[in-house]
């Protein structure tokens, strides 16, 4: 009598429902097949294989379906199921970055691009609540939410003061040299500040260097403290303001990335915040 699923069909169900233990229907199924292989000896290297007891049947039955078991596993743990191949996880597309808009515009959380017309990509992500502050086509970034949040912007410095005090005196003669250690000795240098040891830096494959800049307090100038010099503008810090300042040389152009704080009015978790945003920031020349 022919059973009515075969045993291919009836292990390949055990092993799908994840079955540890071979059922007795499995086993009989199996041994009501044997008996249709002809009982007959064959000589094999001069030795002969006799006629098969019950016992000898049971447990070649056994072996043929630990086999299939064993088949079946090494195709399970492969990664493919008895209806062939199945697919891993779909990644989740990386969403594309928007293009940071006009000064002032406040901005949902996510990543934005600064391209065209600034010399390089650079892309930057910040939390909800920031304020776009795009500064002409060679500075931008973005403003914190809240009072005291700080500033993180991107900058290509064209030249720096003489003389923090007073903005009406010329840039430094000869200009800044174009590069990273030049800008890094020029801004360390200024009278009032301080300024920490600068280290090795590597964003995206780009060298550079890390420092942070504090300005003088409020009895070293009488009114605005200048610092550094786009091809537009010249740029301001507060009595105190704190600077982590990165600069990258990016395929040739030199980039500075300063996040901004103010001690007193900004709060640990809103310089923390400021932190992350300023790490965000990447390059791709």
């Amino acid at each position: 009598m022919k059973p009515d699923r075969d045993a291919n069909g009836i292990v390949r169900s055990w092993l799908e429902n994840g079955v540890t233990q071979l059922p007795d229907r499995v086993l009989d199924d199996v041994l009501r097949e044997i008996p249709a292989i002809p009982q007959r000896r064959r000589t094999w290297g001069g030795a002969t294989l006799p006629h098969l007891n019950r016992a000898a049947q049971v447990g070649l039955a056994t072996a043929a379906v630990l086999l299939v078991v064993a088949m079946g596993l090494a195709v399970f743990s492969s990664g493919r199921g008895v209806g062939g191949p199945i697919g891993g996880p779909t990644p989740t597309p990386t969403p594309t970055p928007m293009a940071l808009p006009q000064d002032g515009m406040s901005l949902e959380a996510g990543a934005y691009v600064i391209g065209d017309p600034f010399p390089v990509r650079v892309t930057v992500e910040v939390p909800e609540g920031w304020t776009a502050g795009t500064v002409g086509p060679l500075e931008a970034g973005a403003f914190g939410g809240d009072e005291g949040g700080g500033v993180v912007s991107v900058v290509i410095v064209d030249n720096v003061v003489s003389d923090p005090c007073d903005a009406s005196q010329p840039q430094l003669v000869p200009a800044v040299g174009p590069s990273v250690d030049d800008l890094v000795v020029a801004i360390s240098n200024w009278p009032g500040f301080e300024a920490t040891d600068p280290v090795d830096v590597t964003v995206d494959g780009f060298q550079g260097k890390q420092f942070e800049l504090t300005a003088p307090g409020t009895s070293f100038c009488r009114s605005e403290i200048f610092t550094w010099s786009t091809a537009g503008r010249t740029n301001g810090v507060s009595a105190n303001e704190v600077n982590l300042l990165r600069i990258i040389d990016v395929a040739g152009t030199r980039v500075m990335v300063a996040a901004a704080h103010q001690p007193g009015k900004t709060t640990n978790d809103q310089v923390a915040e400021i932190r992350r945003v300023f790490d965000s920031v990447h390059f791709a020349p």
